[in-house]
């Protein structure tokens, strides 16, 4: 389980950056949940076209209710200053108080940093095609089947601000906690792949 300090904002004047002096920082660790999906579901399609000899199979994940290290963020804002919320006044006040809270010597927290990870992902795509009977003769075959598919083609709706919910550098989410510092995202990649039935 994950416990940080809890921060909150007075707001003050309009279009000015978010400063320590603004912060309130409670003294009681609170739990803001967990790095783990509560949630899980999939969905998945397969339509046939021209008698099945051509069909499309697809697939969709969402995940919910979990919680993400935006490590990115926390090394832009924190150590190198180079992020829109310690720069730009008009940058959401959440963002601001938690680059603030992730700055300051004295009040540190990195509350605001640990983020909403929900996402539904494209998981996967197939499509495949039945070469009749007469032209797989042609290779000594009795069937086959050319398909195309592709994997991790996109996440159409996430509650995650950063790169890719998926991103996590604890490798098998060891040691208690999502992060997506130095992490690249799922990697998309295609293949074509022939099955010969003989």
């Amino acid at each position: 389980m994950r416990f940080v300090r809890t921060v909150f904002v007075r707001v003050g004047v309009l279009l000015s950056l978010v400063t320590l002096g603004s912060l309130v920082v409670s003294d009681t660790a609170l739990y803001r949940g967990p790095t783990l999906p509560v949630r899980q579901a999939g969905l998945t399609t397969s339509l046939g076209f021209f008698k099945n000899t051509l069909r499309l199979s697809t697939l969709f994940d969402y995940r919910g209710e979990f919680f993400n290290q935006w490590g990115y963020q926390n090394q832009r804002c924190v150590a190198t200053g180079n992020c829109r919320a310690v720069n730009d006044p008009t940058a959401p006040l959440a963002d601001q108080a938690a680059a603030v809270a992730a700055n300051s010597p004295s009040k540190r927290s990195l509350w605001g940093l640990f983020v909403p990870n929900d996402f539904i992902r494209f998981r996967e795509m197939s499509l495949s095609y039945t070469v009749p009977t007469r032209f797989a003769s042609y290779a000594r075959t009795h069937s086959a089947t050319i398909i195309l598919s592709g994997r991790n083609l996109g996440t159409p709706w996430t509650k995650y601000p950063g790169i890719d919910p998926e991103a996590n550098s604890s490798v098998g989410n060891t040691g208690g906690g999502n992060n997506d510092f130095f992490s690249p995202p799922a990697l998309r990649y295609w293949l074509v792949r022939v099955n010969l039935g003989f």
